[in-house]
């Protein structure tokens, strides 16, 4: 069967579509001139530019780096994948060689543009404080124990920063493994990160559905 949609046929439609797309997820997105220049970015990404401090729009709007050879090497990829049009995944390290960010440059077909998507694995969460008790209905005090350990936070280390009794913060884990269905920090690490993607902290939640089991 085939559907009809006006719709969904009309160009602008699809623009207007796409860009609320983007906006959802908090992955950083760039669109790039062949020249590194910035021609679109989503919420995620215009938060990182504002926030980050790996990554800066230059006084010319190119997309740039702390370090001038990290620009060097992003200039060069965004030109060849953009000529090429082959993805590419750039690691950038810091002198001990630790990954500190990742940047996927993939093509866009039948233009001399890219798109970059950004991890920069050092950096806070672009979300709002309270994004997981809006998506999981956790409790205030059990979401700010989740979002800390999303961003890699251990028990011990919230237990001291929020001067908290260490049995107290192993209790709030225990009710964010029982609400999730998890077993284990790491489980549930993975799944706030999991959630994250399409959160911002600003959402409106409606209501709530509960999956009949079969």
């Amino acid at each position: 069967m085939q559907l009809e949609n006006t719709a969904i046929r009309d160009g602008p439609s699809i623009v207007a579509a796409t860009r609320v797309a983007m906006d959802i997820i908090s992955v950083p997105v760039f669109t790039l001139s062949p020249e590194c220049l910035i021609l679109d970015s989503n919420r995620a990404g215009n938060d990182l530019l504002r926030v980050a401090r790996m990554f800066y729009r230059s006084q010319d709007r190119r997309l740039v780096i702390r370090r001038k050879s990290d620009t060097h090497v992003l200039t060069e990829t965004v030109t060849r994948v953009a000529t090429t049009k082959q993805s590419e995944l750039i690691r950038f390290l810091t002198r001990q060689g630790e990954v500190t960010a990742l940047l996927r440059v993939e093509p866009v077909a039948g233009q001399d543009l890219v798109v970059v998507c950004v991890a920069e694995l050092r950096a806070p969460m672009l979300l709002d404080e309270g994004w997981a008790k809006l998506a999981f209905g956790f409790s205030p005090q059990n979401a700010s124990l989740a979002e800390c350990l999303a961003v890699g936070v251990n028990l011990s280390e919230f237990s001291q920063t929020r001067r908290l009794p260490i049995g107290t913060v192993r209790t709030r884990m225990k009710k964010l493994l029982a609400q999730t269905g998890m077993n284990s920090q790491a489980a549930l690490a993975a799944v706030l990160l999991r959630g994250a993607t399409i959160m911002t902290g600003s959402e409106t939640v409606r209501g709530s559905t509960k999956r009949e089991s079969p």
